[in-house]
């Protein structure tokens, strides 16, 4: 068994984390339409720490054929053939190269850690959403401007002030998949920002745990980069 590898202390303000490139096997691909299933296989590569039932914070994004034509008013995602996983504990990709469910995967450790009054580009695929008050669900936001005030607010809580015109929202994406009897449909988005940072510490924590909704579904995992 696999002992996971701790990365640092809780209470230093920066991201230590583990990141990995995978390319899947061209079944794995057909197999991971359904995302149930491709959450499932990120988890198979990372330990979860002793007491848990299964490793925390992991986030993953797709990079995916083109678009398929669909009937919803959202065009269902392509395959997905290459992932970045990011995880606190060090994955383990051997048994699944093995097998024949991945053809490549490399690992390293990422660490960034940033200072208020920094200036940074941020991107992510995300699940924007409201909560319906009257059946408690939640429902996709169809306007791109309602997206980038949704990109806005959660931004902001974590941290940062973004420029205004330096938000780009990509175009509405379905993403599929069955959970036993149970459907999954996610609508995400790519978005794009700039901005500054304002409290390091809250940023540190939405780069290490991912924002918003559909985090087990390839939504949430937030790269930053410094801009000049």
């Amino acid at each position: 068994m696999t002992t996971p590898t701790p990365l640092l202390p809780e209470t230093r303000p920066a991201l230590a984390a583990w990141r990995s490139g995978l390319t899947l096997s061209h079944k794995t691909q057909h197999d991971a339409l359904n995302v149930h299933r491709l959450h499932g296989l990120v988890l198979a590569g990372i330990p979860a720490l002793p007491g848990a039932d299964r490793p925390a914070h992991v986030l993953f994004a797709a990079a995916r054929t083109p678009q398929r034509r669909s009937r919803a008013a959202s065009p269902d995602a392509g395959l997905p053939q290459r992932l970045l996983v990011q995880s606190p504990e060090r994955p383990h990709w051997q048994p699944l190269l093995d097998s024949g469910q991945l053809t490549d995967a490399a690992t390293s450790l990422a660490q960034q850690s940033y200072t208020d009054g920094d200036r940074i580009a941020v991107r992510i695929i995300a699940n924007p959403t409201y909560r319906d008050l009257a059946t408690r669900q939640r429902t996709a936001l169809a306007d791109a401007a309602d997206c980038a005030a949704w990109l806005h607010r959660r931004l902001t809580d974590g941290g940062m002030q973004l420029v205004r015109h330096h938000v780009t929202v990509g175009a509405p994406v379905l993403i599929t998949g069955r959970k036993g009897p149970h459907r999954i449909t996610v609508v995400s988005r790519e978005l794009h920002a700039h901005g500054t940072v304002r409290d390091a510490h809250r940023l540190h924590k939405l780069l290490a745990e991912g924002l918003g909704p559909a985090k087990p579904y390839g939504c949430g995992l937030l790269l930053a980069r410094p801009l000049s």
